[in-house]
This record gives structure tokens, sequence and C-alpha cells, in this order.
């Protein structure tokens, strides 16, 4: 077995520390989000422009969750099993495979932004962009695709992961000036 295999104490010890399973050059190893985006870590589930489109939303909603890794981590998350699965969207009776409510609703924004903009929510204005994730935020804009997750709902959802990527762990918190206190503190920092 090699030194970054997986085993029940390191799966653990990691957990701690807020790390999860990534593939960087076809090995399994327990980084972080932000260390998975910073090392171009494979994608598991999202395509590349999945991944564009999300960290492009991400980053509006919360300037800095790209930098943190929130494509990586939403990867990562549809990836695992349902009851591994650290969302807000499972505690919202949303059915699994839970890639289907991010895949859905990334491919409704981006034919939203090529309906009205003529051209992905990666290549539009951030004016626009920001635009587009006001109308989902409000409502069901009429262009919507049926097929997605209701807009509001993956507003919210997205919304509350990028909050989670960008300020969940104790440095977000000590950038928050909020105290850090966790039930069991993690033994480093994510």
């Amino acid at each position: 077995m090699s030194d970054m295999a997986i085993d029940r104490r390191r799966l653990l010890k990691a957990s701690l520390i807020g790390a999860t399973s990534f593939k960087l050059g076809g090995c399994d190893i327990l980084i972080t989000p932000r260390e998975a985006k910073s090392l171009g870590a494979d994608l598991q589930s999202l395509s590349t422009n999945e991944a564009r489109t999300l960290d492009r939303l991400g980053d509006i909603l919360l300037p800095g969750a790209q930098k943190a890794g929130f494509s990586h981590f939403i990867d990562a998350q549809i990836s695992n099993v349902p009851g591994d699965f650290l969302s807000m969207l499972r505690y919202m009776d949303w059915p699994p495979p839970y890639k289907n409510f991010y895949t859905g609703g990334l491919a409704a924004l981006d034919a939203l932004s090529h309906e009205r903009h003529g051209a992905g929510f990666v290549e539009i204005s951030a004016d626009n962009a920001t635009e587009l994730i006001s109308a989902i935020s409000a409502g069901d804009p009429d262009d919507w695709a049926d097929q997605a997750p209701p807009p509001p709902l993956f507003y919210f959802i997205t919304r509350s992961d990028a909050i989670d990527v960008v300020y969940g762990t104790k440095e977000g918190f000590e950038r928050l000036g909020i105290p850090y206190l966790a039930h069991i503190d993690p033994v480093g920092n994510w």
C-alpha cells in the first residue's frame, strides 16, 4: 500500500481537518478543496464547463469561493454516497443522486444566460451574471428549464455551499472575527 493510500486512520484524521478524497495524477489523496483546486485535482463527476460555471456562480455569490475550491468541494460531494453528502441540499428533501440537482441547475443557468445574453454564464459580464443570479433568487424566470431544480432553491443551496467552503473553516471564522467553537477542534487548518 502506498503512502498516499486511504486507510481508516488517515481518513479519520483527515476528516478532522476538512480534507476530502481527491484524485491527483491517478491516485486518491486526502486534501482540502482549496488544495485540490490549486493542485489541479481531477474532477470526478462535473464536466470542466460545469465546474467553471459553478466556480463563477460561487465567486459572484461569495468572492473567494473559487479559490477556496468550491467546484472541487461540490464535485467531491456529489461523487460520494448520499449518506456522506455534506451540502445543505441533503436536508431539503431533495432525492439523491444529488449530482442531478447541481448539473440540472448549472445547465439551466447556462441556458438562461445564452437566452438573455447570447453567451454562456462564464462568458458574460459581472453585471449580467449578477442580474441572472438576482432573477433566479427572486423566483421562477420564465425561461428557466422545467427539468431543473426550482431557481430559488438552486440559489439558496449554492449560496449556502459557497459560504460553507469559504467560511466553514477555522481560518474562515478568524476572518469573520468569530470564535471557532467546534465540538472537536481540527488538528490543523484547512
